[in-house]
């Protein structure tokens, strides 16, 4: 009797804490790369889209939308996530649609996944995630893209915030 007490409490203390349900809703996904130098050219990017003809601005905001995304400014991007969206590792912040799949491995704690796209460019993303509670969580990410030009490996590190329950103009 006193080895099967010992024997619970010790694996009790072993368990891993469960990994938290996030909350659906509008999200803040901030990805800053690794290499300085790549997050120098995001910069010049957006500063390029930023002053680009009206319509070519529609057009990319269109593109995210439809992706239940939005520019939140610097390196952020709102998300609409909805239950369905979480559970299928919409959170990752991946492209949705048939053009990209996620898998996603659970841990305690957080999760691995992967990512393959193949439109507009393929790619290969690898990465992990740390739930802190169900309105936070960190991401690292490595994801691998080629182009006519070659191959190219980015390293990325980010945190998720849970803003609302309702999406506004991004709710589908």
């Amino acid at each position: 009797m006193a080895a099967a007490a010992l024997f619970l409490a010790c694996t009790a203390h072993a368990a891993p804490p469960p990994t938290p349900t996030l909350k659906p809703g509008l999200w803040l996904l901030r990805m800053q790369p690794d290499d300085p130098a790549v997050a120098a050219r995001l910069r010049e990017l957006q500063a390029r889209l930023k002053d680009a003809p009206p319509q070519l601005r529609q057009l990319a905001e269109s593109m995210l939308q439809q992706q239940g995304a939005a520019w939140a400014g610097g390196d952020s991007v709102h998300l609409c996530l909805g239950a369905a969206d979480l559970a299928g590792g919409g959170w990752t912040g991946a492209p949705r649609g048939g053009a990209c799949t996620t898998t996603v491995t659970p841990g305690a704690g957080g999760a691995r996944f992967h990512t393959r796209c193949t439109a507009p460019v393929p790619s290969d993303t690898e990465g992990e995630a740390r739930f802190l509670d169900a309105e936070h969580y960190t991401l690292g990410t490595t994801t691998t893209v080629t182009t006519g030009s070659g191959t190219r490996t980015v390293r990325a590190s980010g945190q998720a915030s849970w803003l609302s329950a309702g999406c506004g103009e991004l709710g589908r």
